[in-house]
């Protein structure tokens, strides 16, 4: 594995969640040999030294199975009776996967590359593969804009230490320092916008504690309160708003006089699920594919005042996968009405794979009204705390190609001798069309 740092494409992430849950299970079964991906939660494997077609959560209709090919349920006894290994083996299994599916998105990043064997399991489980084999073969050319302050417009109440902090931006981004930023910094205010259910199962039990203390003069241990509740839910592995209810009327009727269940019902049924914004847990790399895009010019250059700089897509890779312990995303923006921003339903519960892919198109989506821009990002994703810790800007070396210079680049102070650039290529209004064309070779 590149330093740890697994590749997926944007339309790849439904496979590589189920490639996460055959590896789980992978992890939890070490006399299960993995063969080759089938399809969600099924794979062809070798259990007990015979090729199997091994299926973890239900079992297959005849026309999924091969002529003569057996195959094991490990969720389900319909084999012979399991032993003890088997057992043990099932259910610790089944706990890891029920904690997965309570958040699937923070159990991955946080567990993906905790030792060894997972990330291993992985890279060996994707199907698409984990090298940038295709970027290596397809030479597709990226620009970065970028705008650099002229001396005569600083005078009009810009604050010195933020011209101080752009113009590092420029030489940052002329140096091939390529940076990953926090959505929330973006001029699109929708950017990246993905709310999701805070902790489902430990929300609806902080409302449950809150109601039983005020109708019971019962001291409610809240430790084993917790125990018991997880108790309960060992048996199920659906993350449903109505599991998380059932488990706790259960426990209701120990704690309140009859009087009150109805009430408690009504509440838990009614309650107002809390949302947080996942933007804050990702940073994200824009890339454009046009050098001369007029309105880019006007929206991140102040109409040509500025820079676009060129890179190859597989040198973006090559400096990605210097980066340790990271998954990133890459794809194409889709561009859609704005009716179609994406949704997630939370009223019968959330099923881990649509939460999964509910954050996904939240990130490679935006309001149609930017299509112009045909943009390309790349999404970085580590553990929370290491990607706080970083900051809000995140940079990568990687090696740059030509730089565009905007129609005001005469007025620019920059000494060009400084940067390893391959062409600086002046851009110029076409006399004919609305459109820039390029001069190269440049003699000011």
């Amino acid at each position: 594995m590149n330093n740890r740092v697994i590749f997926i494409p944007y339309g790849k992430m439904g496979e590589f969640y189920n490639c996460f849950v055959i590896a789980l299970f992978l992890k939890h079964h070490q006399n299960v040999t993995f063969i080759r991906y089938i399809k969600e939660n099924c794979f062809k494997g070798k259990y007990r030294g015979k090729e199997s077609l091994v299926f973890l959560f239900k079992a297959p209709v005849q026309s999924e199975l091969g002529e003569n090919e057996s195959f094991y349920v490990f969720q389900r006894r319909i084999s012979k009776k399991s032993d003890e290994y088997r057992k043990r083996t099932e259910d610790s299994f089944n706990k890891e996967y029920s904690l997965f599916l309570e958040d699937p998105y923070y159990y991955i990043m946080n567990n993906l590359f905790e030792g060894q064997r997972l990330s291993d399991i992985i890279e060996m489980v994707m199907p698409f593969g984990n090298d940038t084999q295709l970027f290596r073969e397809e030479e597709i050319l990226l620009y970065k804009y970028k705008k650099v302050f002229l001396e005569e417009k600083t005078k009009f109440g810009i604050p010195d230490d933020y011209k101080e902090k752009e113009h590092g931006y420029v030489q940052d981004l002329l140096d091939g320092i390529l940076t990953f930023s926090n959505p929330d910094c973006f001029n699109d205010p929708f950017d990246c916008d993905c709310n999701i259910p805070i902790g489902l199962k430990t929300y609806l039990l902080g409302l449950f504690l809150d109601f039983c203390n005020k109708r019971t003069k019962k001291v409610i241990d809240k430790e084993e309160l917790e125990h018991r509740y997880n108790r309960i839910l060992e048996n199920g592995v659906d993350d449903s708003i109505e599991r998380y209810q059932n488990a706790l009327m259960i426990l209701a009727r120990d704690l309140l006089d009859n009087i009150y269940l109805g009430e408690l019902q009504d509440e838990l049924r009614n309650a107002n699920i809390k949302y947080d914004d996942l933007k804050r847990d990702f940073r994200v790399l824009c890339m454009a594919k046009d050098p001369k895009d007029i309105l880019m010019w006007g929206y991140y250059c102040d109409g040509g005042q500025g820079v676009s700089v060129e890179f190859y897509q597989n040198k973006i890779i090559e400096g990605l996968s210097r980066l340790e312990n990271s998954v990133v995303l890459y794809g194409d923006v889709s561009y859609l009405k704005k009716e179609q921003k994406p949704k997630l339903k939370v009223k019968k519960g959330i099923s881990s794979y649509d939460l999964m892919k509910y954050i996904i198109e939240c990130v490679f989506s935006k309001y149609e009204a930017w299509k112009h821009e045909k943009e390309r990002r790349f999404v970085l994703l580590k553990k929370p705390e290491e990607l706080y810790e970083m900051g809000d800007y995140i940079g990568v070396k990687v090696d740059r190609e030509n730089c565009y210079l905007g129609l005001h680049a005469r007025k620019m102070s920059m000494d060009r001798n400084k940067y390893s650039i391959g062409k600086w290529i002046q851009l110029e209004k076409d006399l004919d069309e609305y459109a820039l064309t390029k001069t190269i070779g440049l003699k000011y």
